[in-house]
């Protein structure tokens, strides 16, 4: 069967993803200036993956940006977390990744850091181009 409403959407999809691969990505320390953008980021990876698998009270609270914006303040700036490292990635100009690592939570752990956080957008993440389905869901859409 055709659906001549996919095809436009998939090209419009692609051609988000071309561009978005195109242009330099930049990875750097996360800053205190970027609390605001990393908030908007970790919101949205949230929505994007967890959709269907926790509330949408919860994934679209109004408070929920305002809480990760603390949070993200509390990891660049407050003692206790001093052994983290976070850092962004941008892509022309604009926050479309998070990572945070620190040391290992496991005591008995033969490593020297364990990455705790890592968020990327929806159109940022890697692609699936190799079995035809990139751009149609994200990854993890657990709606059936």
């Amino acid at each position: 069967m055709f659906c001549a409403g996919f095809i436009p959407v998939r090209r419009r999809r692609l051609a988000a993803y071309d561009s978005a691969v195109s242009s330099s990505l930049t990875v750097r320390p996360a800053r205190v200036e970027d609390v605001a953008q990393m908030a908007r980021v970790n919101v949205r990876c949230w929505q994007e993956t967890y959709r269907g698998l926790m509330s949408d009270a919860v994934l679209d609270d109004p408070g929920f940006p305002a809480a990760r914006e603390r949070f993200w303040t509390a990891a660049l700036t407050d003692e206790r977390y001093r052994e983290n490292r976070v850092a962004v990635a941008e892509r022309d100009g604009e926050l479309v990744g998070i990572a945070m690592s620190g040391p290992p939570l496991d005591a008995a752990a033969t490593w020297a850091r364990q990455l705790y956080v890592l968020y990327v957008t929806w159109t940022h993440r890697g692609s699936r181009m190799d079995d035809g389905s990139a751009g149609t869901s994200p990854p993890c859409d657990h709606r059936g």
